[in-house]
């Protein structure tokens, strides 16, 4: 693995896992973490939470309540696993 790759996973993604719960629900920005080799956006948990509240604002025609798809994804992330937003020029 790349040391460029190394020092995104260490620097964005574990981090976050890191935080208590007080400090998980507070509003801050971050800034999203793109893979510099491709473009690739890998999520966060912060960016789900903030994806989650933007479905359930964008989405009130129908679709289904985002929460659970929210708590799949952060399933994934307390696995250790990428979540990524493909670059759309790939």
């Amino acid at each position: 693995m790349s040391e460029t790759k190394k020092e995104l996973q260490t620097d964005v993604r574990y981090e976050e896992r890191t935080n208590n719960k007080a400090n998980e629900d507070c509003l801050a920005f971050k800034v999203p973490a793109i893979d510099p080799i491709n473009g690739d956006w890998l999520l966060s948990a912060f960016d789900i939470n903030c994806i989650a509240v933007g479905a359930g604002v964008l989405g009130c025609g129908g679709g289904g309540n985002p929460y659970i798809g929210k708590l799949v994804a952060l399933q994934q992330l307390t696995e250790k696993k990428e979540i990524r937003v493909i670059h759309p020029d790939r």
